[in-house]
């Protein structure tokens, strides 16, 4: 599976591919949000944001709509996030099913937009 890395190292973020998924970090003690506090612009830093972006927020508006379900479900599962957001995602279905503007609303998602060029052009 195609997977994508992020790491600090030196002050700057890094990127790489990365054939191994990480441990997934679950935040069981976090308290649930309410969609005041998880507008549909603000950054998804955590598996309970996320958890409860995808309780509040509408399968129709969301850019996750452009995966089929199955791309979606693999999608989601290969997030894996630290204490400051995302540090790891598969790419393969996005990369397969999507053109670069569609890539690049699912990823900001995640305030990860700046990667779509990265995956869009390995096609």
């Amino acid at each position: 599976m195609k997977k994508i890395s992020r790491w600090l190292a030196g002050g700057t973020m890094a990127l790489a591919a990365c054939a191994h998924p990480q441990p997934t970090h679950h935040l069981s003690h976090a308290v649930p949000l309410t969609r005041q506090e998880i507008p549909s612009r603000d950054i998804i830093r955590s598996q309970a944001e996320l958890n409860n972006y995808l309780r509040l927020t509408p399968n129709n508006s969301s850019p996750l709509r452009y995966l089929t379900a199955d791309a979606r479900e693999r999608f989601l599962a290969s997030l894996r996030f630290n204490q400051r957001g995302v540090t790891t995602f598969g790419y393969a279905d996005l990369q397969a099913q999507l053109p670069a503007s569609e890539i690049h609303e699912i990823l900001a998602l995640f305030g990860l937009q700046k990667d779509t060029s990265l995956i869009a052009l390995r096609r």
